[in-house]
């Protein structure tokens, strides 16, 4: 049973009741999580994370996130900015522990639930931005008000 989705720029999270995380979508850089950078097109098991009981995903632009139930941090993907927070910024193609925070404040801490009558509009419902390096066939980029 499917209980948590989340939606990055071109890939897609879901985690399963069982703990379990799979990952489809563009992969450039390694954002899908399974060890490569070649697009998956089905969801498929993120095994690196197997034997970890994972409760929240989320997906950032070209990165991803996961906590588990033990509270361990995990992040990958598109890193050269710093955004995994690791201390070598670089890309990860694998889930890789974010250590830095065992034993801080950030354990068990949880998402809050959004309350009943909460709105969240995110950033791509706001404005649209192509990037600066565009796939081929698509222009310079831009920014539009799109709301």
């Amino acid at each position: 049973e499917v209980v948590n989705v989340s939606g990055g720029w071109r890939h897609t999270m879901a985690s399963d009741s069982e703990g379990r995380i799979y990952a489809c979508g563009w992969n450039q850089y390694g954002q899908v999580g399974d060890g490569r950078t070649q697009d998956v097109n089905t969801m498929t098991l993120i095994k690196a994370l197997e034997g970890e009981t994972i409760t929240t995903i989320r997906c950032g632009w070209r990165h991803s996130v996961a906590i588990t139930a033990s509270d361990r941090l995990y992040s990958w993907g598109r890193g050269v900015h710093g955004q995994l927070g690791h201390p070598q910024r670089k890309d990860m193609h694998l889930p890789t522990h974010l250590s830095s925070l065992d034993g801080t404040a950030f354990a068990g801490a949880r998402a809050k639930p959004p309350q009943k009558d909460a709105v969240f509009i995110s950033a791509a419902d706001r404005y649209a931005t192509v990037p600066d390096n565009p796939a081929p066939g698509q222009g310079a980029a831009k920014k539009m008000k799109t709301g």
